[in-house]
């Protein structure tokens, strides 16, 4: 599983370079940091609550998925929103 997820990621990421480069968006490397931030601790977030569920614990599984997901969410929704609003923001001015 973990294999197929680290497959999928890589690609994700190669295409996402490729889409920034292309439209010429400027990302920040903090932006680039606080992307992979998310994605860690959403790898995490995974991981556990896929461990504990297969051990039959559902209420620290549920725990672990609000404690750790949904900042994990939060922090690759800023960084996203920060390059485009930054892109769109540049593209309004011209």
């Amino acid at each position: 599983m973990w294999l197929l997820i680290g497959f999928a990621l890589a690609i994700i990421i190669f295409i996402l370079i490729l889409f920034v480069r292309q439209r010429n968006i400027l990302v920040r490397w903090y932006e680039w940091f606080i992307g992979m931030l998310g994605i860690g601790i959403l790898l995490f977030t995974i991981q556990n609550v896929k461990g504990a569920l297969d051990a039959n614990w559902i209420n620290p599984a549920w725990t672990f998925l609000w404690v750790f997901g949904i900042p994990s969410l939060l922090l690759l929704v800023i960084a996203i929103s920060l390059p485009w609003l930054r892109y769109r923001r540049v593209k309004n001015n011209k």
